[in-house]
């Protein structure tokens, strides 16, 4: 009788004791279940995350690239108050004499110079092939191989640009002389000064890309020129 009472507390125990390792080892996989279910989540939320950082980059990077401003003319009478605005894209509006020269002016200054600055020289050569036709933008890149501008600027070369003046040839259309002096120094000492002139033939060429307008919102374009060393 006692053997029996003991056999069954030991079973009672034995029973305990396995439920309780059911229960402790369900709890432990819940536990991992859990935390395998949160460690996914945080892997997605991290992958989203990425993906919207990466949407954001470029988007803004793209904007960046973009041009938001866009010119616009402001046509006057002649009291000066204003009778049309429109973009300037849309706007048919004809070159003066005095836009003409200006433009001219301006390409035989940024043209000709010579800075130490590799970025301002960009800048100008950029300015100066935005009011060139295409085959004309060939011979001045020639212009520039045949004078080693890149040699000249590496060795600390400059070369300095004084308009003369600028007059409509009689007689035609669209062309122009303009007389300047051009003096190169080495390194801030005098080299050489000479003087030259130019036949400059143009046409009016209305832009209609953005790009175009940055630097030659008139459309004045040069189809042709021939550039002549008058000496010192």
């Amino acid at each position: 009788m006692l053997f029996k009472q003991k056999n069954k507390r030991n079973n009672k125990e034995g029973k305990s004791s396995w439920n309780n390792y059911e229960k402790a080892k369900q709890e432990y996989l819940e536990h991992i279940s859990k935390t395998t279910n949160a460690l996914h989540s945080w892997k997605l939320i991290a992958l989203f995350s990425l993906i919207t950082t990466g949407i954001s980059i470029c988007t803004v990077t793209y904007l960046s690239t973009r041009s938001s401003l866009i010119p616009y003319v402001i046509e006057v009478d002649q009291t000066g108050n204003a009778k049309g605005i429109n973009p300037a894209y849309q706007t048919n509006y004809e070159p003066t004499e005095v836009n003409i020269q200006f433009y001219l002016r301006e390409f035989v200054h940024n043209a000709r110079w010579i800075s130490s600055d590799i970025v301002l020289q960009g800048i100008f050569y950029k300015k100066s092939i935005a009011l060139l036709g295409r085959e004309v933008k060939e011979k001045y890149n020639r212009l520039v191989e045949n004078e080693n501008w890149k040699d000249m600027i590496a060795e600390g070369f400059t070369r300095d640009v004084q308009i003369e003046s600028v007059n409509k040839i009689s007689g035609t259309s669209n062309s122009y002389q303009i007389r300047w002096r051009e003096t190169i120094y080495k390194k801030g000492s005098l080299v050489n000064e000479k003087k030259l002139s130019g036949i400059f033939a143009i046409e009016v060429e209305q832009p209609r890309e953005l790009e175009e307008l940055k630097y030659n919102p008139l459309g004045i374009r040069i189809q042709d020129y021939h550039i002549t060393n008058e000496g010192v």
